[in-house]
Protein backbone atom coordinates (compact mmCIF):
# COMPACT_ATOMS: atom_id res chain seq x y z
CA UNK A 1 0.00 0.00 0.00
CA UNK A 2 2.82 2.39 0.75
CA UNK A 3 4.22 1.80 -2.73
CA UNK A 4 0.97 3.04 -4.28
CA UNK A 5 1.08 6.20 -2.20
CA UNK A 6 4.58 6.92 -3.48
CA UNK A 7 3.47 6.73 -7.12
CA UNK A 8 3.43 10.38 -8.37
CA UNK A 9 0.57 9.56 -10.77
CA UNK A 10 -1.72 9.26 -7.75
CA UNK A 11 -1.35 12.99 -7.18
CA UNK A 12 -1.08 14.31 -10.75
CA UNK A 13 -3.80 14.15 -13.39
CA UNK A 14 -1.19 15.25 -15.93
CA UNK A 15 0.80 12.07 -15.24
CA UNK A 16 -2.27 9.77 -15.23
CA UNK A 17 -4.17 11.01 -18.28
CA UNK A 18 -2.44 10.09 -21.53
CA UNK A 19 -4.92 11.69 -23.92
CA UNK A 20 -8.34 13.28 -24.24
CA UNK A 21 -9.81 12.88 -27.72
CA UNK A 22 -13.11 14.14 -29.10
CA UNK A 23 -15.24 11.28 -30.32
CA UNK A 24 -17.47 11.27 -33.38
CA UNK A 25 -20.81 11.19 -31.52
CA UNK A 26 -22.21 14.71 -31.55
CA UNK A 27 -23.15 16.39 -28.32
CA UNK A 28 -26.81 15.65 -27.65
CA UNK A 29 -27.50 17.38 -24.33
CA UNK A 30 -25.96 18.43 -21.04
CA UNK A 31 -26.21 14.85 -19.80
CA UNK A 32 -23.17 12.58 -19.64
CA UNK A 33 -22.51 8.94 -18.92
CA UNK A 34 -18.96 8.02 -17.99
CA UNK A 35 -18.15 4.40 -18.85
CA UNK A 36 -14.85 3.02 -17.57
CA UNK A 37 -13.41 0.16 -19.61
CA UNK A 38 -10.40 -1.99 -18.87
CA UNK A 39 -9.55 -4.09 -21.90
CA UNK A 40 -7.18 -4.20 -24.81
CA UNK A 41 -9.17 -6.79 -26.70
CA UNK A 42 -12.55 -6.48 -28.42
CA UNK A 43 -15.31 -5.29 -26.12
CA UNK A 44 -17.43 -7.83 -24.33
CA UNK A 45 -20.92 -8.05 -25.83
CA UNK A 46 -22.54 -6.67 -22.67
CA UNK A 47 -20.26 -3.62 -22.78
CA UNK A 48 -21.07 -3.10 -26.46
CA UNK A 49 -24.77 -3.39 -25.54
CA UNK A 50 -24.61 -0.56 -23.00
CA UNK A 51 -22.61 1.62 -25.42
CA UNK A 52 -25.32 1.06 -28.04
CA UNK A 53 -28.13 1.83 -25.58
CA UNK A 54 -26.48 5.08 -24.49
CA UNK A 55 -25.96 5.92 -28.17
CA UNK A 56 -29.74 5.68 -28.69
CA UNK A 57 -30.44 7.92 -25.68
CA UNK A 58 -30.12 11.70 -25.21
CA UNK A 59 -27.00 11.14 -23.09
CA UNK A 60 -23.42 11.88 -24.21
CA UNK A 61 -21.03 8.99 -23.70
CA UNK A 62 -17.61 9.63 -22.19
CA UNK A 63 -15.43 6.53 -22.32
CA UNK A 64 -12.44 6.21 -20.03
CA UNK A 65 -9.93 3.53 -21.00
CA UNK A 66 -7.94 2.43 -17.97
CA UNK A 67 -4.76 1.29 -19.68
CA UNK A 68 -3.47 1.06 -23.24
CA UNK A 69 -5.94 0.09 -25.95
CA UNK A 70 -5.36 -1.37 -29.40
CA UNK A 71 -5.74 0.99 -32.40
CA UNK A 72 -8.79 -0.89 -33.73
CA UNK A 73 -10.56 -0.75 -30.37
CA UNK A 74 -9.67 2.94 -30.04
CA UNK A 75 -11.23 3.66 -33.44
CA UNK A 76 -14.40 1.75 -32.48
CA UNK A 77 -14.71 3.62 -29.20
CA UNK A 78 -14.20 7.00 -30.90
CA UNK A 79 -17.06 6.22 -33.28
CA UNK A 80 -19.43 5.65 -30.38
CA UNK A 81 -18.48 8.31 -27.86
CA UNK A 82 -18.47 12.05 -27.32
CA UNK A 83 -15.06 11.98 -25.60
CA UNK A 84 -12.43 9.26 -25.10
CA UNK A 85 -10.06 9.62 -22.15
CA UNK A 86 -7.05 7.29 -22.09
CA UNK A 87 -5.27 7.01 -18.78
CA UNK A 88 -3.01 4.87 -16.65
CA UNK A 89 -4.88 2.44 -14.44
CA UNK A 90 -4.17 4.34 -11.25
CA UNK A 91 -7.00 4.30 -8.76
CA UNK A 92 -8.96 1.82 -10.86
CA UNK A 93 -12.60 2.76 -11.47
CA UNK A 94 -12.80 5.55 -8.91
CA UNK A 95 -9.60 7.06 -10.24
CA UNK A 96 -11.10 6.98 -13.73
CA UNK A 97 -14.32 8.56 -12.45
CA UNK A 98 -12.26 11.31 -10.81
CA UNK A 99 -10.36 12.14 -13.98
CA UNK A 100 -13.51 12.06 -16.14
CA UNK A 101 -15.46 14.26 -13.73
CA UNK A 102 -12.62 16.78 -13.63
CA UNK A 103 -12.29 16.81 -17.43
CA UNK A 104 -16.04 17.36 -17.80
CA UNK A 105 -16.19 20.06 -15.14
CA UNK A 106 -13.44 21.98 -16.92
CA UNK A 107 -14.83 21.60 -20.45
CA UNK A 108 -18.60 21.60 -19.96
CA UNK A 109 -20.12 24.55 -18.16
CA UNK A 110 -23.48 22.93 -17.42
CA UNK A 111 -23.82 19.27 -16.53
CA UNK A 112 -27.46 18.37 -15.89
CA UNK A 113 -26.98 14.63 -15.28
CA UNK A 114 -23.85 12.59 -14.64
CA UNK A 115 -23.89 8.80 -14.73
CA UNK A 116 -20.84 6.84 -13.60
CA UNK A 117 -20.51 3.19 -14.62
CA UNK A 118 -17.85 0.59 -15.24
CA UNK A 119 -17.53 -2.42 -17.49
CA UNK A 120 -17.83 -4.94 -14.69
CA UNK A 121 -21.62 -4.79 -15.10
CA UNK A 122 -23.35 -7.42 -17.23
CA UNK A 123 -25.88 -5.59 -19.40
CA UNK A 124 -28.37 -7.56 -21.47
CA UNK A 125 -30.36 -6.09 -24.37
CA UNK A 126 -33.75 -6.70 -22.77
CA UNK A 127 -34.71 -3.75 -20.60
CA UNK A 128 -31.46 -1.87 -21.18
CA UNK A 129 -33.14 1.12 -22.81
CA UNK A 130 -35.45 1.44 -19.81
CA UNK A 131 -32.52 1.21 -17.39
CA UNK A 132 -30.72 4.06 -19.20
CA UNK A 133 -33.95 6.12 -19.21
CA UNK A 134 -34.43 5.44 -15.48
CA UNK A 135 -30.86 6.56 -14.76
CA UNK A 136 -31.83 9.82 -16.48
CA UNK A 137 -34.66 10.31 -13.99
CA UNK A 138 -35.65 13.31 -11.92
CA UNK A 139 -34.04 12.09 -8.68
CA UNK A 140 -30.85 13.77 -7.52
CA UNK A 141 -29.15 10.46 -6.77
CA UNK A 142 -29.76 7.02 -8.24
CA UNK A 143 -27.73 3.94 -7.38
CA UNK A 144 -28.29 0.52 -8.86
CA UNK A 145 -27.31 -1.60 -5.85
CA UNK A 146 -27.45 -0.98 -2.11
CA UNK A 147 -25.36 -3.03 0.28
CA UNK A 148 -25.96 -3.53 4.00
CA UNK A 149 -22.90 -5.70 4.71
CA UNK A 150 -20.60 -4.07 7.32
CA UNK A 151 -22.37 -0.73 6.88
CA UNK A 152 -24.90 0.73 4.47
CA UNK A 153 -23.53 1.96 1.15
CA UNK A 154 -24.41 2.12 -2.53
CA UNK A 155 -22.11 0.18 -4.88
CA UNK A 156 -19.99 2.42 -7.10
CA UNK A 157 -20.33 0.47 -10.34
CA UNK A 158 -23.47 2.37 -11.46
CA UNK A 159 -24.37 5.77 -10.03
CA UNK A 160 -26.39 8.67 -11.41
CA UNK A 161 -26.30 12.25 -10.13
CA UNK A 162 -28.81 14.98 -10.94
CA UNK A 163 -28.46 18.68 -11.68
CA UNK A 164 -28.33 19.93 -8.06
CA UNK A 165 -26.06 17.13 -6.85
CA UNK A 166 -23.50 17.72 -9.64
CA UNK A 167 -23.49 21.47 -9.04
CA UNK A 168 -23.24 21.20 -5.27
CA UNK A 169 -20.09 22.45 -3.60
CA UNK A 170 -19.67 19.13 -1.75
CA UNK A 171 -19.78 17.12 -5.00
CA UNK A 172 -17.27 19.33 -6.74
CA UNK A 173 -14.98 19.41 -3.72
CA UNK A 174 -15.09 15.60 -3.47
CA UNK A 175 -13.83 15.12 -7.03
Amino acid sequence: RLWHRLDPRVYSERLRVRSITAGKADKKSQKYAVLVVYTNSPLASFTASVIGAIGRSPINLVIVANGPIAPLLRAQLLEACYVLIERANVGRDFGAYKDAVNVLMRSEKDVDRLILMNDSMLFFQRGLGKLIADLDGSEEFIGLTEVFEYHYHVQSFLLSFGFHAVRSRAFQKFW
